[in-house]
């Protein structure tokens, strides 16, 4: 859309540059800017006025994403809406899941990419999932197990996730260049960061965690995705997100709406699940189970599913040992 020095900057870039940088590497004077910028924004479809009414609507247009556990899905709901398919977690949220090793934070994080998938098999533009891996946790076959307990295809699951394993070889904004890369032909509804303290040791520029939260505000606003972020402590993303306002800043307006999960292991495969930061929702807590095939709300709802989902990894692992 506009020159730069050594290339073209696409309508993503633009967006996603602060203005001064644009200024500094174009030459343009401001006003030139300020037109390119308008146009780029119209383009994506992000600089749209919009009546209460409008916005309201846009609510009942959003992708949500289901945890698959029912208690916790309704009560992130709307309850003026109501309704199955307004259960879960909207897009464009931040949601940091935090908590102690293997308290299951990678496995809640595997559910919902999951579940995203739902509805979607048919579809021609299916939601993709971007998945940085920074912790090396990710695991295909678990993808797979969810999948078959929610009765989705494997291996069409599998092929929607993009992993990304991140290692000390690119920057911040190489990393981050791929959600945009992808977003220009595919529909990315998830972006996960596994775990986001580990990726900011990745990146070979060393950036802080404002610097690395910025990235991940301006991937979720250009994509209209869920950003999903795991930790060991929790962090409060707010304020971290305004300690250095100038090296995260762009053209965009930046949602601030952030949830937190605490995800802590318990006794006998329970996990304690706590919702403790919320913008119109009440705090609570729940005991879930992990098992064979994901999180389940209850033992008899765990139970009813591991048998088959255990014989499935049975086939599984000997299909892979032929």
């Amino acid at each position: 859309m506009a020159l730069k020095r050594g290339g073209i900057y696409s309508a993503e870039q633009l967006v996603t540059t602060s203005f001064d940088e644009i200024i500094s590497m174009t030459g343009l004077d401001k006003r030139k800017v300020q037109n390119i910028l308008v146009a780029a924004l119209k383009k994506l479809g992000l600089n749209d006025f919009e009546s209460g009414l409008e916005d309201e609507a846009k609510l009942y247009r959003k992708q949500r994403f289901e945890l698959g556990l029912p208690l916790i899905d309704s009560h992130l709901g709307f309850p003026p809406y109501g309704g199955s398919e307004f259960r879960g977690l909207e897009s464009g949220l931040l949601v940091e899941i935090f908590g102690p090793q293997w308290g299951g934070k990678t496995l809640l994080c595997a559910q919902i990419a999951v579940l995203s998938q739902v509805l979607q098999q048919d579809d021609e533009h299916k939601t993709k999932v971007v998945w940085f891996d920074a912790d090396g946790t990710f695991r295909e076959n678990t993808i797979r197990e969810i999948a078959f307990r929610f009765e989705l295809d494997p291996e069409k699951v599998v092929e929607q996730i993009h992993v990304v394993r991140m290692a000390e070889s690119r920057t911040l904004n190489e990393y981050f260049d791929i959600v945009l890369k992808l977003s220009a032909n595919e529909r990315i509804g998830l972006i996960v960061i596994d775990s986001l303290q580990q990726a900011t040791k990745m990146c070979s520029d060393s950036p802080t965690l404002p610097k690395v939260l910025g990235k991940i505000g301006q991937a979720r606003y250009v994509t209209k995705a869920l950003a999903i972020v795991t930790n060991r402590s929790p962090m409060k993303l707010s304020e971290i997100s305004n300690e250095d306002a100038s090296s995260t800043r762009s053209n965009l307006r930046l949602a601030k709406k952030n949830y937190q999960f605490l995800l802590e292991p318990m006794k006998d495969n329970e996990l304690r699940i706590a919702l403790i930061q919320v913008e119109g929702l009440p705090e609570n807590e729940w005991t879930i189970m992990h098992g064979y095939g994901g999180l389940f709300q209850d033992r008899k709802a765990m139970n009813s599913q591991q048998r088959r989902v255990i014989r499935y990894i049975r086939r599984l692992k000997k299909t892979k040992a032929k």
